[in-house]
């Protein structure tokens, strides 16, 4: 799997999304230019009545990992906060959701400076 940098995927507002093969629990990684402490991370899922990736997992570079649920099927927002930690990646796995071909629209990895204007992510 191609490992991503923090502007490959930019979203529906950029053109870009992240879709499976028709994996049964797909899983994306994101990698930052440089350690970063981070507060949140933005997930919008794939806008189409096709598919729908319900819930998903968080895992960072630190350790830690933040279970993701109720990710909305109209690619609205879904943020998740935490206590700002310093890391140098973060991974993204899809645990449950609907078809084949789920993906996301967009990642935003937001740092503690701000959660409306530090966007760090795709």
């Amino acid at each position: 799997m191609k490992r991503l940098s923090f502007v490959d995927i930019n979203g529906i507002h950029m053109g870009h999304e992240w879709s499976s093969a028709a994996e049964a629990t797909p899983w994306i990684p994101l990698d930052l230019p440089a350690a970063v402490a981070i507060r949140a991370v933005r997930e919008f899922d794939r806008p189409n009545p096709d598919d729908h990736t319900q819930t998903g997992a968080i895992t960072s570079s630190d350790g830690s990992s933040i279970d993701m649920a109720d990710i909305a099927d109209d690619g609205s927002m879904k943020t998740i906060v935490f206590d700002a930690n310093s890391i140098l990646w973060i991974r993204f796995q899809d645990t449950s959701g609907r078809a084949s071909n789920r993906g996301l629209s967009e990642i935003k990895v937001l740092s503690n400076i701000g959660l409306s204007t530090q966007s760090l992510g795709l």
